[in-house]
């Protein structure tokens, strides 16, 4: 998973989530929140998880951080149905190092 690119990282995360492998997504994700084993949690609350990523054009191979539009629906246990468009945020440290995928937009999705 190291050399994948942006979008389909997104795509491993978004299989992971559906999986509910917080391992993997942990490996794969940063967030802001200071606690995010803890909000990993709430992924356990997604019982049914589509998306489609709204581009995929590819990547300048020395770049570092791009932004990947999304338009997902959730199904949360005890809310229902969420549509949604979502933009996930990937960086990594150089051009060299694996992407990681900003989780902070769909954590803050599910309450």
């Amino acid at each position: 998973m190291n050399n994948l690119p942006p979008s389909q990282l997104l795509n491993v995360l978004f299989v992971t989530i559906k999986n509910g492998d917080k391992g993997l997504a942990k490996n794969i994700t940063i967030s802001n929140q200071k606690n995010i084993k803890n909000e990993l949690k709430k992924i356990e609350k997604i019982e049914a998880i589509q998306w489609a990523l709204l581009q995929t054009k590819e990547t300048e191979p020395y770049s570092i951080a791009t932004e990947i539009p999304v338009k997902v629906n959730l199904f949360i246990k005890d809310i229902g149905l969420i549509r949604t468009k979502l933009s996930f945020t990937l960086v990594r440290t150089s051009p060299l190092s694996p992407w990681k995928v900003n989780i902070d937009p769909l954590l803050s999705t599910i309450k």
